[in-house]
This record gives structure tokens, sequence and C-alpha cells, in this order.
């Protein structure tokens, strides 16, 4: 502003007494820090700040008064720039839009240009400021993602603080300490963690197990492959995440993603056996007809939930790398993920509890639960199987009943 004297600025918070300990005593400490504090006056009442050999001002405003934020006027130069701190505490997208609306450049007239400024720990993943400018790239917009380790201010004492947030309360750290985006009321998968869970991809041996599980709807189709190592670690490595495909389209992009993968089971949820009146037929053999065979999966969400949960949950392990350190130790799991299943790693950390089934994972947001649901198929067989199964060929396959018997010389049961 001192550089350019026909600027004003409005700062906003979604509550105007917050200002006062928040925004107005740091702008005030800022003239101090640069040594122009004589230049400046800051006052209570009104509260703002006015910058002396102009009456240019920094003005302080609240979303729970709209009106003065409607009418709001500047005598000298225009009202170009504006801060809104804490934004994530601004719900009210509309009135966050009118307020864009209210803010103007005029570089021909003042020589000063349009500039919004929004700064916000991200404890919402569902929050229109990462929809309108996280989710996609706009030329108008720069984003950075800054933590305590960029702070020059904190004390090493700060630093530690941070750090052991971080490893106390994961969830809560990584918004704190890492910048990342946060789940109101509490992420269902707590032990979800990138740094543990997400590996370097490899070449997965043959003779390693593999397995696929779906899920379908109209509104998507989401599959994922797996294999499981000798030592029953799962690691998820291809996934398919596409709507708008009638099952015949869906079985053939399923075949088209799996190549010449040849996977010892294909799980699909129960509700794909229902018949269709129209056609008699199950979206099950519609499926089969096109190549694309499935078993039924066990459908319990809540036990689905636990065995995601069980598969993810992290674990001291000796680390086999660390050659000249016997006693070596990393921490690890039994599920981990290639990168390339970016869906999966993306909406895991999202899932939120039911607010009326603390077992179970919420619905909403429900573009969320087509890829968690297919993890959970696949994940619920490897600790509750309701049945044997036997591998799988190109013949139909349904799940029989009844105590386990013996079908052949050989009888595959997938724990």
């Amino acid at each position: 502003m001192m550089k350019y004297p026909k600027a004003n600025t409005l700062v906003v918070r979604n509550t105007y007494n917050t200002h006062k300990n928040s925004t107005w005593a740091l702008l005030k400490w800022a003239t101090k820090n640069l040594g122009v504090s004589d230049d400046w006056n800051f006052t209570v009442s009104p509260l703002e700040g006015v910058y002396k050999p102009t009456g240019q001002k920094i003005l302080f405003r609240g979303f729970d008064d709209p009106e003065s934020l409607g009418s709001i006027t500047v005598s000298e130069g225009c009202l170009c720039w504006l801060w809104m701190e804490e934004c994530f505490e601004i719900e009210n997208f509309i009135g966050y839009d009118l307020l864009d609306k209210s803010i103007r450049g005029d570089f021909a007239s003042f020589g000063v240009w349009k500039r919004m400024m929004l700064t916000f720990n991200p404890w919402k993943y569902q929050h229109w400021i990462k929809e309108k400018y996280f989710d996609v790239e706009r030329e108008d917009t720069f984003t950075l993602t800054t933590d305590h380790r960029c702070n020059e201010f904190l004390s090493e004492a700060d630093h530690k603080m941070y750090e052991d947030a971080l490893l106390e309360d994961p969830e809560r750290g990584a918004v704190i300490a890492r910048g990342e985006w946060g789940i109101p009321g509490g992420a269902f998968f707590s032990e979800f963690r990138r740094d543990i869970h997400v590996c370097e991809p490899f070449i997965l041996p043959e003779s390693w197990r593999r397995y696929t599980s779906t899920d379908y709807g109209l509104d998507m189709l989401a599959t994922l492959w797996y294999a499981v190592s000798p030592q029953n670690d799962v690691y998820v490595y291809k996934e398919l995440h596409e709507s708008n495909l009638i099952i015949s389209d869906a079985a053939k992009k399923c075949l088209i993603v799996n190549d010449k993968d040849r996977p010892f089971m294909k799980y699909g949820p129960p509700d794909l056996w229902n018949r269709r009146q129209e056609t008699g037929q199950s979206a099950a053999e519609l499926f089969q007809l096109n190549g694309w065979t499935m078993a039924k999966s066990n459908n319990s969400r809540e036990i689905g939930w636990l065995a995601v949960k069980e598969l993810l949950k992290p674990f001291k392990s000796k680390d086999v790398f660390a050659k000249d350190d016997a006693s070596a130790e990393i921490t690890t799991s039994k599920l981990h993920i290639f990168p390339n299943c970016k869906k999966l790693i993306e909406y895991l950390p999202q899932a939120q509890r039911d607010d009326h089934k603390p077992n179970d994972v919420s619905n909403e947001p429900h573009y969320l639960s087509h890829v968690l649901d297919s993890l959970r198929y696949f994940c619920v067989e490897r600790f509750y199987p309701s049945k044997a199964l036997q591998p799988q060929n190109d013949s139909y396959i349904d799940r029989f009943e009844g105590k386990l018997q013996k079908q052949s010389e050989t009888v595959y049961i997938d724990w």
C-alpha cells in the first residue's frame, strides 16, 4: 500500500470481533517490524489502519455483519485488495462470491489491480476453497502450502511441538504440521498415512497371487487390482475409476486394464446377483457374458471396514535394509498402495464416520464411496471369508453354502 498510493485493503474474518487480537494486531506489529509505525495510525473504534501520508485505509469487517460488507466505500483511490484470514470458517460461498465482485482494481486510473489473498488452515476436505482454487488449475490463481518449517520466527521448542503433534495425533498433526487437508469430526481411517501406505512401484513377482474387486453403478465403476506376497502383504497396484458405463462397456474396461493379469479371484458385492425384472438377468451375469466373471464377497459394512482398518494399521518392523544396525525399525503396514491408484489414495483419508453408526463409514460425500466399497469387498475376504473358494476360471461362479467340502485334490481357502 505504501508503494501504491491509491490502493486500499479490506481484511475479512468470519466474525468481526476476532480481528483485534489477530489480523489488526498482526498488521500493527508489521509496521513496527518494518520500521514505519510512525507513518501509520491503528485505531480500535473504528477498527482500522490509516497510512498518514495519503489517507489510505486498511478496513476490518466480518461476515457476521453482512450490511457492513455491502456498503464499503473509500475516499481515496479504490478498494482493490482483500485479505480473508481463517477463511475455512466462511461456509457461505454466496457471500464470498458477492464480496469477490465488490473488490475492484483500476490499473488505468489508479495504477492498482484487484488482488484477493486467502489464508487458512486446511481443516476441511469438503470446502468450497478446495473445490474452487485447489482441485482445478486456474491461470489467475497462485496457491502455496506452508508449514511450521517455513516459519523463521519459531523457536526449536515450537518446531518440536508441531512434530510431536504429528506423532501423537497424525490426523490433526497432518493439518497443523504439514498443511494437509483435514476431516471435520475425524477421519474414519485415522491409520492412513501417505508416508506409510503409499509405496514406490516395483515389478510384482509372477508367483504372487492376484485379486480384483469391483463396485459397479452407472454413476461409477471402481475396480482395484491386488497382489499378495508370501508374507501376506497386500499391494494395490492398479485402479479403474470411471463413470457412465453400461455393464458391457464396464466389463470391457476391466478387461483392458486387467491386460494379461490372471486374477485368482475377482470379487463383487452380492447385489450384483439380484435379477432384473426387465431382463431376468443379474448384473453379475451380464458382466460374465462380457468376459468379467466375479464371485460374491461378504457385504457386511461394519465387519468390512474393520478389515480395512486391520490392513491399514501401522506397526513397527525390523528394517531389513539397515545392514549396519540390526535393531533398526521402520513403521509399516500390511496394506501398500502404488501411487498410480490416485483415487484410492485421495479418498481414503477423506472418509468420515457415520454420525449414527460409529463403526460405519458415512455415505456422504457419495463420490468417495465406490472405490472405498471396492476395497472393502477385498479386505473383508482376507479376514472374514464366509465360504471356501476355488481358483476362478471363465465359467459362471457362485459361492456355495454349507461347510467346507473337498472339491478336488487341492482346496483353496482365501484367508
